[in-house]
């Protein structure tokens, strides 16, 4: 079989039903690109929202770290100042305790102390108490003498007058302080 065209229409009809035709292909592509576009802009706006909120969220998260951070940073200053007071007061630091159970070791049994006052400005101690006899007064001396670290001391003349329950008090002058 044979297709015919057979055209009746004039042929100035028939430009324009071309025209119609081209308007209608020009106006269904115009109207699949709006369509197109108006989809685009929807995720655009939407994708701007969704970044705006998590935008939001890290400005408030920033905002509660800087407050939270110079709370800790107050805190570690407090800390730093405390560390740096116990390296200032750790630099001069000698051991007294070894030096005062030397004394102690050397103490006759016989001689009770009542007072033991070291004096770091002076480099003095003094040491104070009874003694039973005088003899165990002299013997603490003799004891004391041994000591490398005391430079000098001497008992008082009066405090030799008496015999039994003698109280005593020695100024003793350090050769460098303890």
């Amino acid at each position: 079989m044979l297709i015919l065209n057979l055209n009746l229409l004039s042929p100035t009809k028939k430009k324009s039903n071309e025209y119609i035709v081209h308007f209608l292909f020009l106006k269904g592509i115009l109207e699949i690109s709006i369509f197109i576009i108006t989809i685009l802009a929807i995720a655009l706006i939407l994708s701007w929202k969704v970044l705006q909120e998590d935008f939001d969220y890290l400005s408030a998260s920033a905002i509660l770290v800087n407050k939270g951070s110079s709370t800790y940073n107050q805190e570690i200053r407090k800390i730093n100042k405390i560390n740096r007071n116990l390296v200032i007061s750790g630099k001069n630091f000698q051991t007294i305790l070894p030096r005062f159970l030397e004394i102690a070791n050397l103490l006759p049994a016989s001689v009770k102390l009542t007072t033991l006052q070291l004096n770091l400005l002076d480099n003095k101690l003094l040491i104070s108490g009874t003694a039973l006899t005088r003899d165990d007064l002299l013997s603490l001396q003799d004891n004391l003498k041994q000591i490398t670290w005391i430079k000098t001391f001497t008992i008082p003349p009066a405090q030799l007058f008496e015999k039994k329950n003698v109280n005593f008090e020695l100024h003793i002058e350090l050769k460098n302080s303890p």
